[in-house]
């Protein structure tokens, strides 16, 4: 049923117009599961099974690791490597992670279920776990709110998938020049975001994040990993959630809404946003 694809899938379809109908091919995006396990002392246990794009999946397995308090830094992780003894056929759906030290237990960390595309917290169990984050952010830099807004064409141009699907997300990662340090696209929003922040880590650049631009809706599960990953601006073309502006009010996040068309919303922290 799976096979690896990094790229749009061509599917054939039927378009209905009010003069009649057409048939044709037309580019969408991949979805397939990557089941992650994690690797010790010899034991392999079962991490999370994710729905993603194929494409990006090492990073994708750092960022969320990092995310979920698993690693600190790339030096955590011994070895990144796809299963050659998955399912038939789904050898590269199946993700190996050999850490150095778990630094959180896994049969604590109630994360070994499964999660759509849709979510990024759905393995969480309780709230302590979804409060269990990083330190309050105390930067205090200030950014240009026509700055701001040259992000999101900057990656809006970095969306190759999107522009042949129309059907995944982004996300954006920038430092205080407007340096692009990476755009990663997914299916999942969380997973452009766990995709970005695991680039940043395996590349020793995550310092540098200062500004990270998502295309969909700013939820909590968006900012918690922006929380943990030390960015203090998060702007998303969308709208963001409550529960997403209290956590951002709470831990010193700058969050701003509806970045689009020459404007934007700023719903926590506006002091990092100059307005002369």
């Amino acid at each position: 049923m799976f096979n690896r694809r990094s790229g749009p899938t061509s599917k054939r379809l039927v378009t209905i117009y009010a003069t009649g109908l057409s048939q044709r091919f037309d580019e969408v995006v991949g979805e397939e599961p990557l089941e992650i396990h994690i690797s010790q002392g010899g034991y392999v246990s079962p991490f999370s099974v994710t729905m993603r794009t194929p494409g990006n999946d090492f990073e994708l397995t750092t960022g969320l690791l990092y995310s979920e308090g698993f690693i600190n830094n790339r030096k955590d992780i011994a070895e990144l490597r796809y299963s050659c003894n998955g399912p038939e056929g789904q050898d590269y759906n199946v993700m190996i992670a050999h850490l150095r030290e778990v630094r959180r237990e896994l049969e604590n960390s109630k994360r070994a279920t499964f999660m759509s595309s849709a979510c990024g917290v759905c393995g969480k169990s309780s709230l302590s776990d979804l409060l269990n984050l990083g330190d309050k952010i105390e930067a205090d830099y200030c950014v240009d709110p026509l700055f701001l807004l040259s992000l999101v064409d900057v990656m809006r141009s970095e969306q190759r998938y999107f522009n042949a699907t129309g059907g995944v997300h982004a996300a954006g990662v920038f430092d205080l020049t407007g340096r692009k340090l990476v755009v990663r696209e997914d299916v999942g929003r969380h997973n452009a975001v766990d995709k970005a922040v695991g680039y940043l880590l395996l590349n020793d650049v995550l310092s540098k994040a200062s500004v990270m631009v998502v295309s969909g809706r700013a939820g909590f599960e968006i900012l918690q990993k922006a929380l943990v990953a030390q960015i203090a601006v998060v702007a998303s073309v969308s709208a963001p959630t409550s529960l997403a502006i209290d956590l951002a009010t709470e831990m010193g996040i700058t969050l701003v809404g509806f970045l689009r068309d020459g404007s934007f919303n700023i719903y926590s922290h506006p002091s990092r946003i100059s307005t002369k």
